[in-house]
């Protein structure tokens, strides 16, 4: 488990170092190639990103570690984030992910840490500690938010930092298919949508995006709620999400009582995967069966506890 965990922190501290060293003109895309989405990624060696600015000497990266994108590794790094509160509950790992987390400009990642910050910081006992670290984080946010809203236009950095970031929540003119600039799941959605009414039952199926013949070819449907429907349909959208299912059932009504550190964790990893319905890769089942499994033990653990206590005189 803790590999999982080195691996990250390795690919998120390369990526940093990489947008160092891209905004001080230090670093050249080692090779080019083309992902299987038609964007073109840069080789950095020490990250890919297929997201760079260049401006003169200076370049922006958006740091994706070894996946294909900087969304991706932003959805890994919050399934981290997941899986170090229920197991390690370490602080520090836990500001290193987050902050590794920052460079990968993923929209969709700083609207979870805000959820996440509210969850396990705000609603947490307050202590002078905690209010003091939060006011700190608060100040420094309304410091560069006020430096890149105002001044964006004064320095080519700040233009494109600002793009990466404020720019993205403005709202989108001249385009159907997004409500925001930053939107690339809205298109997505609709796509899924009529490609789900189309066949509702069984959905289009796997490789229809490469079926000339199917009315939905080369229509893309993914990274959206409506993408396993898309595809496969409530039966196999039902089987999709049994695990997810079952992890809902362990939360909410198994021994009749609530944890509800792993309630607010299953509400994370629902709004991230509304954005990103990935669940049949490792990480993200290995987070699904640690909270099972986890939360299986601590409630039978605390009900015998409950059983074996004397009742009160």
């Amino acid at each position: 488990m803790k590999s999982v965990f080195v691996a990250m922190l390795l690919m998120g501290g390369f990526g940093f170092l990489a947008f160092l060293l891209g905004i001080i003109g230090q670093i050249q895309p080692l090779s080019f190639h083309e992902n299987p989405d038609g964007r073109l990624a840069h080789n950095f060696i020490l990250t890919f990103s297929n997201d760079v600015h260049y401006f003169s000497d200076i370049m922006l990266i958006r740091v994706a570690g070894y996946f294909d994108e900087p969304g991706a590794f932003a959805f890994y790094i919050v399934i981290c984030l997941l899986l170090n509160k229920i197991i390690f509950n370490n602080k520090r790992i836990e500001f290193l992910l987050i902050f590794i987390g920052i460079f990968t400009f993923s929209l969709s990642f700083f609207i979870i840490l805000v959820f996440y910050l509210i969850f396990f910081y705000f609603l947490q006992n307050i202590t002078l500690k905690r209010i003091s670290f939060l006011g700190l984080v608060l100040v420094l946010f309304l410091f560069f938010s006020t430096l890149l809203i105002n001044f964006h236009d004064k320095s080519p950095v700040l233009n494109i930092l600002y793009s990466f970031t404020f720019e993205r929540l403005e709202l989108s003119t001249g385009d159907e298919t997004s409500i925001i600039k930053g939107d690339n799941r809205t298109g997505l959605l609709i796509n899924a949508y009529y490609a789900f009414l189309d066949s509702p039952l069984i959905g289009q199926g796997q490789s229809y995006i490469d079926d000339k013949s199917n009315e939905f070819y080369q229509q893309k449907t993914g990274s959206n709620p409506f993408g396993p429907l898309a595809t496969d349909g409530l039966i196999g959208s039902i089987l999709f999400f049994l695990p997810i299912i079952y992890l809902a059932y362990i939360i909410f009504f198994y021994r009749s009582f609530i944890n509800v550190k792993s309630a607010k964790i299953f509400i994370l990893l629902i709004i991230l995967l509304l954005q990103r319905p990935v669940i049949t890769d490792v990480l993200t089942y290995l987070l699904i069966i640690a909270l099972i499994l986890l939360l299986k033990k601590s409630k039978i653990e605390i009900t015998e506890i409950n059983e074996v206590r004397p009742p009160p005189r």
